[in-house]
């Protein structure tokens, strides 16, 4: 039979059409292959990378962290370096085995050996070119990068970064699916990861004015209103005998009212207002004074000197004596010893019992000792790029460090001055015997001014607040760090500003270029309307410029006046932890609450709908008298209790809280995604459970249920160690990062 031609060539390609099927079902096997192959490959160097980026932020934190329990100081350089290897590997076991790896990851060991599954390397990682030395290289483009400290360290060398390299050895691959299809039957993997200390920059602000020693050092500028001047009352040191209040009237001021058995006493008092105590020959200082005492004849020094100074002086006991027991706030004479400032010479209360009691003037104290807890714990784990500014100020900037000039300042990164300078016993301290304590160093927190101190009748400014222009000048200062680092202010203060915005753009006269706050002279003898406008601006554009700049704000909150608080609220069902548990300030703003700041003047924000902070003031029975009489004079009269509240919380034996700064900072706080640190007093002591050590007694939970409020601490601490802990939490929060490092130009 005779075969067609078409028929054979019709055979012929079905033939060729099933051999390209079977190449393309080949291809695509394979490609399919190829693909998962590869999304296996891919999904496990993933996985890789995610150990190494965890195990690489535990082995930083264990270098950090590793520290003698008693003290608190570092380990020794080569203790802290195998710890941070073995809290590597504690993640690297705990994530041992990879889906198609053969065996178990192998440990890590130190550099330069390391060890089967990789090595861990400590040293410095540079965001940017320092401001000394070229690690890296000469160019921007160089950084930022990783440099490897010795291997054999002199000394105790900073580091702020680990590298880690995890790998999988030859001899444990990878089994890839379809990897044998490429002639490949297993694939070792590696990868890096680098973990450093984010880069911090904090501006530290230290409200210097008077407000900050009250605490300790009274002084009484209003008089309690039932108690109208009586100029026949005449003090005992001059001749009189009258108590429990002692009355002076100095022109051109008001009656001044000094109650026992608290007489009040400045931290400091210029020399040059002193006069006659100032101008013996030889000094005034040490005691024994010399005869005749000159407080014992004050009435011929009114008209020539500044009776103010000189009555406060004169009004404490003459000597402190070895056997003579607390209260602390009793001051003497004996105490204060001559320091030179920028004021000039001044006596300054050099007394201090021991740390558990009394160091010196209070809440300045514990602001000092805290902002020098958070730049040593800085300076011991500190990054190139890691800066800060010390600024101070009362109703205008006092000082800085480093010093520059308004409306510019520079942080450092050398924050060795800044650490002397915030160091309380560095003006030199002594005991009740007069016998030297801590001596001085200088330069110091006085002889740089950073005090507070009696303003002169023609320097009013000084005994203001101008909160908002420290803000504002803070801004300005972190605007020279980059975007990447933390950029965080942390504000010592009793909280109520007496400077409104000044929307001319200028402070006391001198142009600026930006708004700025001003404090212009009281409405009717007092500054509620400046607290008015302060708490306006600074929760508008210094608190949107602060969010838009990603700036966080930790106000550390102390004042007796402004009785600093928190409610007790148990977080909800369904909030993410038990049920129950008490909100503390640090986790309010996730638990939906807002601070409580009345609605402002002239609309704006709607008023918080839960509270966390009490705001409203407090006005005692025996306070309504004098607020009636208040409401009954005329044009003087306050606007509400807030403002009467504001004039007269810090006037003796009223009882008067003016509260409301506790919602300003706290909202302020929590908008920015910083801390609220009310300062608050212990609870009884029954109040508390047995504390297992290193940890302080907790608060009884039966007896927080009884509490609508928090006004005492939850944790049995000073004051001291909860701002020491605020503001340690401030700048730690989230203290690591996984960074990627550019490959310099030139050799290490």
């Amino acid at each position: 039979m005779k075969i067609s031609a078409n028929h054979s060539k019709n055979e012929k390609e079905r033939g060729l059409y099933l051999i390209l099927v079977a190449f393309f079902i080949f291809v695509l096997v394979a490609l399919c292959g190829l693909v998962i192959g590869l999304g296996f490959l891919s999904t496990n160097r993933s996985r890789l990378q995610n150990i190494a980026n965890v195990s690489s932020i535990a082995a930083l934190d264990g270098f950090i962290q590793a520290r003698n329990p008693s003290t608190g100081d570092p380990l020794a350089y080569d203790v802290r370096k195998t710890v941070a290897m073995n809290r590597a590997n504690e993640l690297i076991v705990a994530n041992k085995k990879l889906p198609g790896v053969r065996f178990d990851l192998g440990e890590v060991g130190l550099a330069p050996a390391g060890g089967n599954g990789g090595k861990l390397t400590v040293g410095m990682w540079y965001p940017e070119i320092p401001a000394t030395g070229t690690p890296c290289g000469a160019n921007a483009s160089d950084y930022p990068c990783f440099r490897e400290n010795p291997v054999v360290p002199t000394g105790t060398p900073i580091a702020n970064a680990v590298r880690l390299e995890v790998f999988s050895q030859p001899t444990n691959p990878l089994i890839a699916p379809f990897a044998s299809f490429f002639g490949q039957h297993g694939i070792t993997l590696n990868t890096t990861s680098i973990a450093r200390v984010v880069q911090r920059c904090v501006v530290f602000l230290l409200d210097v004015s008077l407000s900050t020693v009250q605490e300790t050092h009274l002084y009484g500028r209003n008089a309690p209103a039932p108690l109208p001047p009586d100029p026949a009352c005449i003090p005992p040191e001059l001749g009189g005998a009258c108590t429990p209040l002692m009355q002076v009237t100095l022109a051109p001021t008001p009656a001044l009212v000094i109650s026992e058995p608290q007489p009040p006493s400045l931290f400091a008092y210029r020399v040059s207002a002193l006069g006659p105590l100032a101008s013996r020959t030889p000094p005034l200082t040490p005691p024994p004074f010399p005869t005749p005492n000159p407080c014992q004849n004050l009435t011929s020094y009114w008209a020539a000197n500044s009776g103010e100074d000189l009555l406060y002086f004169c009004n404490m006991k003459t000597s402190r004596t070895g056997f003579m027991s607390p209260p602390y706030v009793q001051h003497y004479r004996s105490d204060y010893r001559i320091h030179p400032s920028i004021f000039g010479d001044v006596f300054i209360d050099k007394y201090e019992e021991n740390i558990n009691t009394y160091v010196g003037p209070e809440p300045l104290s514990r602001f000092f000792l805290s902002f020098n807890a958070g730049l040593r714990a800085v300076n011991q784990v500190r990054s190139p790029g890691d800066k800060a500014l010390l600024y101070v100020f009362t109703g205008k900037a006092v000082g800085t460090e480093p010093q520059s000039t308004p409306p510019t300042y520079e942080l450092t990164e050398n924050l060795n001055s800044l650490i002397q300078l915030t160091n309380i016993y560095n003006r030199g301290t002594i005991d009740r015997n007069g016998a030297i304590v801590h001596p001085v160093v200088t330069p110091n927190f006085v002889s740089r001014g950073f005090f507070p101190i009696l303003a002169s009748s023609a320097d009013t400014i000084s005994t203001t607040t101008n909160l908002g222009l420290a803000l504002w000048d803070a801004i300005g200062a972190l605007s020279s760090c980059p975007d990447s680092a933390r950029r965080s202010i942390i504000v010592a203060t009793d909280g109520i500003p007496s400077c409104g915005w000044n929307t001319q753009g200028s402070l006391n006269g001198t142009p600026r270029p930006d708004p700025i706050f001003d404090c212009p002279p009281p409405t009717n003898g007092d500054y509620y309307t400046n607290y008015l406008q302060a708490e306006q601006s600074i929760l508008g554009p210094i608190k949107d410029e602060l969010v838009r700049r990603g700036i966080s704000v930790t106000a550390l909150l102390d004042a007796e006046n402004i009785q600093p608080n928190f409610i007790n609220a148990t977080i909800p069902p369904g909030a993410g932890t038990p049920t129950g548990d008490f909100v503390d300030p640090e986790d309010a703003a996730q638990n939906g609450f807002c601070a409580g700041v009345p609605t402002p003047i002239g609309g704006g924000a709607a008023p918080c709908d839960k509270p966390f902070f009490l705001s409203s003031p407090v006005i005692p029975d025996e306070a309504l008298g004098p607020y009636n009489a208040w409401v009954a004079g005329g044009p003087s009269a306050p606007v509400d209790y807030d403002h009467f509240a504001f004039k007269y919380s810090d006037t003796p034996n009223l009882g008067v809280k003016f509260r409301r700064p506790n919602a300003l900072w706290g909202q302020l706080a929590l908008d920015t995604q910083g801390v609220i640190c009310p300062l608050l007093p212990e609870c009884p002591p029954q109040a508390y459970a047995p504390g297992i050590p290193p940890n302080p007694p907790q608060i009884l939970p039966t007896w927080r249920q009884g509490m609508s409020v928090m006004d005492c601490s939850p944790a049995k601490q000073s004051k001291a160690q909860q701002a020491v802990n605020c503001v340690l939490a401030a700048i730690g929060v989230n203290p690591y990062q996984n960074v990627e490092e550019i490959p310099p130009t030139v050799a290490p």
